[in-house]
């Protein structure tokens, strides 16, 4: 009894530590409390598009820019460290990007239209604020960065100042760069154009020494490009004759993505702020960055451990082996099931790739790098329930077969269709009777999901936009069956070999196999962003499978288990990336 009591203080002190790090990292952002929602049309498309406006107590303004396939939530950091010094801040989402509307269209990535948006916004936010282009600054981040510079050369009246975070522009060959911008940077017009003296604005590109998509070479290139002189310098500087300032800054040891929430970056930009504005603001500190890197270190580990602990805690399955059903499936020879399963995967890719090639024929936009999970996880379940369905799933003897299907209708009063159907509905969710389960089951996957939106509406992930909830339920429809065959095979092989930790560990961690594989496609193309990318998506393939295990022994039903599972990840991967119109 007493293991037990600690095991649920522990669970309690994990939750409140999760609760303690969302207000914590809230308060930390109360300077964003007071905010205007603003929306735009853009003129060509009519696309809204979204974004807030945070009113300052200065005559200094920060137009923040997001990267590709991100949110303004994400730049939520440099808002903070900004507002401090009382700057009016906006921030909005791109077309397809966020809380706004559209898509992109892969012949139409060269950001032109993404420029043309931010001379809008920059505008609206003159009108908002009051303030002039000699006291507005623009930062953005990756994509963000590009289309602030490109933006200048086309604005006659341009903003006095751009902060460029890992500027994804490359005037060498970046395989990266060409596919997300469909050509090469050094044929562009607004790039050519790019001089000391072209545009007329200050600058300062800052980027990590570990960058895959602005190199430290390409930056070297971008620097001499925008100044005409070289340098080889992580820490050059360059005044044209209009006394306008050209600035570059390396970060040593700092990847791609991560310049928003880099101590060294934010400091750096601050302090570049002040001096160019003449704003009298000492010292200059980054303690918001501190703090959110702490609580959400803090935050995540909780999380995870308040799941894990809850499920030691009420642990049902303390038996070793289930008891057999002769109308059930069971692995016959474990050794050729887990092969044939690993094996399986290249099966399962064409399904997969037929399932996107359907969802890509609907005449709505599409989140085209979230196919990644339901493509994996639905073809390779759509593959899997079919063999075992009819029976030929190699290693397995006996076939499949759901929770109804034994199901003995005797009094003739209840073989009335629609009774029959009611019977086999209730038999399906709720076998034992107790409808507790599936009611506690959907409250604990409603709470888990809920603590991950406030948690990541901290900055650290992105906000499930509105324009994706077709994907949403879509997707996890799809997603939800490959999880059910995995929740299957768990039981499957409990009932035939047992407790045995190294069996279903293995057959976990197949289920995995595309997704490491994809990182470590990603670290052998140098590209160490989207390794981190394929890494993140790891993480929450792991807090949904964590999560999957308590809410299985909450409900015991497969297929509730299964949705919920689904649906926490799609609620997490889908606001990444952006809509594209094909």
């Amino acid at each position: 009894m007493r293991k037990f009591q600690v095991k649920i203080i522990l669970s309690l002190v994990s939750f409140l530590l999760v609760f303690a790090s969302i207000t914590v990292l809230q308060v930390n952002d109360s300077a964003l409390s007071n905010y205007q929602t603003v929306t735009m049309i853009e003129p060509d498309t009519g696309d809204i598009l979204r974004g807030k406006y945070y009113p300052g107590t200065v005559d200094v303004g920060l137009l923040v820019l997001e990267g590709f396939g991100s949110d303004h939530i994400t730049m939520k950091n440099i808002l903070t460290e900004f507002a401090e010094f009382g700057f009016h801040l906006f921030a909005f989402d791109f077309s397809g990007h966020g809380q706004s509307d559209g898509s992109l269209g892969f012949d139409n990535a060269k950001t032109d239209r993404l420029a043309n948006q931010t001379i809008q916004a920059k505008n609206e936010f003159i009108n908002l604020s009051g303030l002039n282009n000699s006291e507005i600054l623009m930062i953005g981040h990756s994509m963000g960065a590009r289309v602030a510079l490109q933006a200048v050369t086309y604005d006659p009246t341009p903003v006095n100042g751009l902060i460029l975070l890992g500027t994804q522009l490359n005037l060498d060959f970046n395989a990266q760069s060409n596919f997300f911008t469909g050509t090469t940077d050094s044929e562009l017009a607004w790039v050519q154009g790019l001089s000391a003296e072209n545009p007329q604005t200050n600058i300062i590109l800052i980027s990590g020494s570990w960058d895959d998509v602005l190199p430290v070479e390409s930056a070297f290139l971008l620097y001499e490009q925008l100044t005409g002189q070289q340098t080889a310098d992580y820490n050059a500087k360059f005044t044209n004759t209009q006394g306008k300032i050209r600035e570059l800054f390396i970060v040593k040891n700092l990847f791609h993505n991560y310049e928003v929430f880099s101590t060294r970056v934010m400091k750096k930009a601050k302090e570049w702020t002040v001096g160019l504005m003449e704003f009298p603001a000492e010292p200059i500190n980054v303690n918001s960055t501190i703090r959110r890197t702490v609580f959400w270190i803090i935050g995540s580990l909780s999380l995870f451990s308040a799941i894990i602990l809850t499920i030691l805690t009420f642990d049902p399955l303390k038996e070793t082996r289930l008891e057999n059903d002769e109308h059930e499936a069971i692995v016959s020879e474990p050794n050729k099931f887990l092969w044939t399963k690993l094996l399986l995967w290249l099966g399962g890719l064409p399904i997969g790739g037929l399932l996107c090639g359907l969802f890509i024929l609907l005449p709505i936009d599409l989140p085209v790098f979230n196919l990644v999970y339901v493509g994996f996880i639905g073809g390779y379940g759509i593959l899997l329930l079919a063999l075992y369905l009819i029976g030929k799933m190699p290693g397995v003897t006996g076939k499949m077969r759901f929770g109804f299907q034994d199901l003995e209708v005797e009094d003739e009063e209840l073989l009335k269709k629609s009774t029959v159907f009611k019977i086999k509905l209730k038999y399906l969710l709720n076998k034992d009777g107790n409808w507790m389960k599936p009611v506690l089951a959907l409250l604990a996957g409603a709470v888990i999901i809920t603590l991950s939106s406030l948690f990541v509406n901290t900055g650290l992930w992105y906000i499930f936009p509105a324009s994706r909830i077709f994907w949403l339920l879509v997707f996890s429809f799809f997603t939800a069956i490959g999880f059910y065959i995995s929740l299957y095979e768990m039981k499957m092989l409990l009932r035939s070999i047992g407790k045995s930790n190294l069996f279903l560990t293995l057959s976990t961690l197949i289920g995995l196999v595309p997704f490491f594989l994809l990182t470590i496609f990603y670290l052998a193309l140098g590209s160490f962003s989207g390794m981190l990318w394929s890494f993140n998506g790891l993480i929450i393939l792991g807090l949904s499978i964590t999560v999957s295990i308590l809410i299985h022994k909450i409900t015991k039903n497969d297929y509730i288990t299964a949705f919920i599972q689904a649906f926490l990840l799609q609620i997490l991967v889908l606001p990444q990336g952006a809509l594209f119109a094909f």
